[in-house]
């Protein structure tokens, strides 16, 4: 069994860290290896450091999955000035893997925002597998993404209307 919650005391935001940077680690290695990419992992670490506040109250949102009080998953959201959300490392430890977490934080995050978006690596075929099955679906690159031009080829970009915007959406289709 697994619980959900914001991350909102200073330790939280450590066990987020550092699952951040369990993600980025691994994502560092896939890149190399998928597309010969060198991401440079220790800036991408400072800048979540640094940046952490914009997961945070009126920012976005963080939350963390635990098992048995040991933390196995996070999720961070960050909200852009034209309302949509934007899911951000998205991370369940491999051994946590398959029992719901994943799905579990994306539902939490759905339940915040008028549209979400995401980019991931186009690797990551499991993710995209979970984001499809709410409903996301691909676009092109949106204004804000953090992946530099040259290597946005090898990401999926994708987005999952909700409220209004999917009520209408729904109406069209």
């Amino acid at each position: 069994m697994f619980t959900i919650q914001p991350a909102t005391a200073r330790q939280q935001h450590e066990e987020a860290l550092e699952l951040f940077n369990e993600y980025i680690e691994a994502n560092c290695l896939a890149l190399e290896q998928h597309y010969g990419i060198d991401w440079d992992a220790a800036a991408t670490r400072e800048a979540d450091r640094a940046n952490l506040r914009l997961f945070l109250a009126s920012y976005g949102r963080l939350w963390l999955a635990h098992q048995a009080d040991v933390p196995v998953g996070v999720l961070a959201v960050k909200f852009h000035e034209d309302g949509a959300a934007e899911l951000k490392r998205m991370y369940v430890r491999p051994d946590s893997r398959r029992h719901g977490i994943g799905r579990a934080l994306l539902e939490r995050a759905i339940e915040d925002a008028k549209l979400l978006r995401l980019d991931s690596a186009e690797f990551m075929h499991e993710a995209h597998e979970l984001y499809r099955s709410v409903g996301f679906h691909i676009t092109p690159p949106y204004s804000g993404s953090e992946i530099p031009l040259d290597l946005q080829r090898h990401w999926v970009f994708m987005e999952l209307p909700l409220g209004e915007a999917r009520a209408s959406q729904l109406d069209a289709g």
